[in-house]
């Protein structure tokens, strides 16, 4: 539930709770272009009902997360993640929703070919001890249109 909207709000406390948000979303993705799985779970709340959707996926974020990523990170090193211009919402003092559309590209370790999508992205982030952390994550790969 939210406690305040924005209206409850000054604008130099959204835009601080942007600033923050923004913050949270550049050292998420360096965590994600290093290819560290376990900073960039760091990232994931760990409330209950945290959930992550992927391409019509979904499951609550948890330890099994962690492994697919561990497994991801073993077998492709991440060269570029492109995350555009974010559209940053702040819901309330506590909760702010970031829609991001970009590409990542990686190498394969074991072939040296190269992978990677075009992406949208949204996420629901949530301050949790004083750390935004993402509670929701959306994501598809929508094939791009010649």
């Amino acid at each position: 539930m939210i406690a305040c909207t924005q209206a409850d709000m000054t604008a130099a406390e959204i835009e601080k709770l942007e600033a923050e948000v923004m913050q949270a979303t550049l050292d998420r993705n360096a965590a994600y272009a290093a290819g560290d799985p376990d900073l960039a779970f760091r990232f994931f709340s760990s409330a209950t009902g945290a959930l992550e959707i992927e391409d019509g996926n979904y499951r609550i974020i948890s330890s099994e997360t962690l492994e697919d990523m561990r497994e991801f990170f073993g077998s492709a090193e991440v060269a570029f993640i492109d995350i555009g211009t974010p559209q940053i919402r702040i819901l309330g003092r506590q909760s702010a929703m970031a829609f991001y559309e970009g590409n990542w590209s990686a190498v394969d370790k074991g072939t040296n070919e190269e992978i990677g999508s075009h992406f949208l992205m949204t996420l629901v982030w949530v301050n949790e001890d004083g750390k935004w952390k993402v509670f929701h994550k959306h994501e598809s790969t929508p094939a791009l249109k010649d």
